[in-house]
């Protein structure tokens, strides 16, 4: 119930980015640190992206750990504890109340401990696949370390106190460590997502978590202190990710059997996600770019980061967990996922030429395309949490619900 409750979530804050690509594309287009923007972005990562990798996280457990798959309560507090603080959160942006933030931002902490020693404790009680859970367990631990960064510039403005340059400091944690989260979770899920055998590997499995790990940190040291790290650290993330494509191509190609459009929609964001490395780089350190191409750079960086590095890919993980938890009428919608690149493309297009019309066309083809995703995965979601309310209802015992408390 708790990880279709999150997918909900997820899918309500898709809607809304995508709304607001057609209402206001101005303020997803902003280069200042506008109310509106920092609401809008924090929207779009706190509301629709982390949400979903906590779902598909759970999701996953059954396969990566413990096969009980009713909710107790810790993954419920969490759930509660996200929500809550995520609201007070894009209140207190709205306002620009920065001690507000903060308060929301420890919440959203707390939440988020909690979900990370049940996510560890399941994974440490089931089949023992060391890389693929170790993968797992340390995403949340950077999007601890993110979170923790974020409460911390709440808390103390961009701490002001210290010597250091720390507000190049804290963006290049907060950056690198929502960065590692969504490599990492990527990595971990993706052998669940193309059903990859688990023995065997290991040593390409730990190259591939060894190496973006180690790039993850020394581009935070590079851009916190200005050391020469960015390039060593990002093509060693990208080292990483080309052990781990060599994994899952070989794993796939071991498996034989016909990929579907789940899959492919997966490695287009995949792609996606490599490329946009190589254009962090060009954007951040070589500053190839005339200045008045540097913002509309960076903004578009951000939005395909967004919608196609890691909205996508979510969202096909989604969708292939759910089918092959044996929901009926569960079909890969080959179509609308063409249509969500294309309509991404657009988007970027639209943003780099500072065009309004474009964006907004690009909103309503991806309401389109991502409707036709979630027509596939929202309906599973909310019949599960339905029967579970209902087997509550109907004998005061949550345990009952176990069909529906599984999803």
């Amino acid at each position: 119930m708790v990880a279709s409750a999150f997918l909900l979530l997820g899918a309500g804050f898709f809607l809304v980015f995508c709304a607001g690509l057609v209402w206001a594309p101005e303020v997803v287009m902003a280069v200042g640190r506008s109310p509106r923007a920092g609401a809008a972005l924090h929207a779009a990562i706190l509301g629709w992206l982390v949400p979903v990798g906590f779902a598909v996280t759970y999701l996953s457990l059954p396969r990566l750990g413990d096969p009980e798959t009713r909710d107790g309560l810790g993954a419920k507090s969490h759930f509660f504890l996200h929500v809550v603080a995520l609201f007070w959160l894009l209140a207190a942006f709205l306002a620009w109340d920065l001690a507000a933030a903060a308060h929301a931002g420890v919440m959203m902490l707390v939440g988020l401990v909690v979900g990370l020693a049940l996510v560890a404790w399941k994974l440490d009680k089931g089949e023992r696949l060391p890389m693929v859970q170790i993968t797992v367990a340390t995403s949340f631990l950077w999007l601890l370390l993110t979170m923790f960064l974020g409460v911390l510039a709440g808390a103390n403005h961009y701490w002001f106190f210290l010597p250091l340059g720390t507000l190049k400091a804290v963006h290049a944690g907060l950056h690198a460590g929502f960065g590692g989260y969504l490599v990492l979770l990527l990595m971990g899920l993706s052998y669940v997502m193309f059903d990859v055998p688990v023995a065997g590997g290991g040593e390409r499995r730990l190259w591939s978590f060894l190496l973006c790990n180690g790039g993850l940190y020394a581009v935070v040291f590079g851009l916190a202190f200005g050391a020469p790290l960015v390039i060593p650290g990002a093509l060693s993330v990208a080292a990483g990710l080309v052990f781990y494509a060599v994994e899952v191509a070989s794993g796939v190609a071991a498996r034989g059997v016909r990929l579907d459009a789940w899959n492919h929609g997966y490695a287009a964001g995949f792609i996606g996600l490599f490329l946009l490395l190589g254009v962090g780089l060009l954007i951040g350190e070589a500053r190839a770019l005339p200045a008045v191409a540097w913002d509309p750079a960076r903004i578009l960086y951000g939005y395909l980061w967004i919608v196609l590095a890691t909205g996508l890919p979510l969202w096909c993980i989604a969708g292939k967990v759910v089918a092959a938890m044996g929901e009926g009428g569960i079909r890969p919608p080959g179509f609308w996922i063409v249509l969500y690149v294309v309509a991404a493309g657009i988007g970027a297009w639209g943003i780099g030429r500072g065009d309004m019309v474009a964006v907004r066309v690009s909103g309503l083809l991806m309401i389109a395309g991502g409707g036709g995703i979630l027509a596939q995965i929202v309906p599973p979601c909310a019949r599960a949490i339905w029967d579970c309310g209902s087997g509550e209802r109907a004998t005061g015992d949550p345990a009952s619900a176990t069909a529906g408390g599984a999803r």
